[in-house]
């Protein structure tokens, strides 16, 4: 039977740094695996009950459910810093396929945030120009954020089918039409006087 949602596919999770686009944090499952070849990819099974932790000690674990990635951050009661000065440094998932309708792409994505992240006496603090994302793919990036342990971080997934192309209104149609008839008959008048 099919059902409508990411259960069941498979994703990449990745953790990107310095920049987008370069995976190079591992992921392991509860049972201590490393979930990648070493590249920084690693595939998993949407199951709504695995959650996976970053293979870096005491970082935060991912649990990505049937519209939702939630994260939990491990860090030190203290807090750390997510590397102030470089582009990009945070949770990439890729290959987001809706279950049961192939066609569909992520269109939307939200973020809820217990507490709001932030550092401590500076103004740099979460908001949505820190998400990305594409059709299939969403990346959040954490870069000069402080966390703390027990912090959450949790995204909701809008998935809908892609918009269709845009069709020319028939009077579009039309006014181009005359256009290059106007045109034409202008063409072949200059021609017909060069000629006498």
């Amino acid at each position: 039977m099919s059902h409508a949602d990411l259960i069941g596919t498979t994703v990449d999770i990745e953790h990107d740094f310095p920049y987008l686009g370069s995976p190079g944090q591992n992921f392991i499952d509860a049972n201590g695996n490393y979930l990648s070849t070493g590249d920084g990819r690693n595939f998993v099974t949407v199951s709504d009950t695995v959650p996976y932790e970053a293979a870096y000690p005491n970082t935060y674990t991912v649990d990505i459910k049937a519209s939702s990635i939630s994260v939990v951050f491990l860090a030190n009661p203290v807090g750390w810093n997510w590397g102030n000065g470089i582009t990009f440094n945070g949770l990439v998932v890729r290959d987001l396929q809706w279950a049961g309708e192939p066609d569909w792409i992520l269109t939307n994505v939200a973020v809820t945030l217990t507490p709001p992240a932030q550092i401590p006496n500076a103004p740099l603090t979460w908001d949505t120009s820190r998400i990305q994302f594409g059709n299939d793919w969403v990346g959040f990036n954490w870069a000069g954020l402080s966390w703390y342990a027990g912090d959450t971080f949790d995204a909701t997934l809008t998935f809908g089918p892609p918009s269709p192309p845009a069709v020319p209104e028939p009077s579009t149609l039309l006014i181009a039409g005359l256009c290059g008839a106007i045109l034409l008959a202008y063409a072949w008048c200059r021609r017909r006087r060069a000629a006498a």
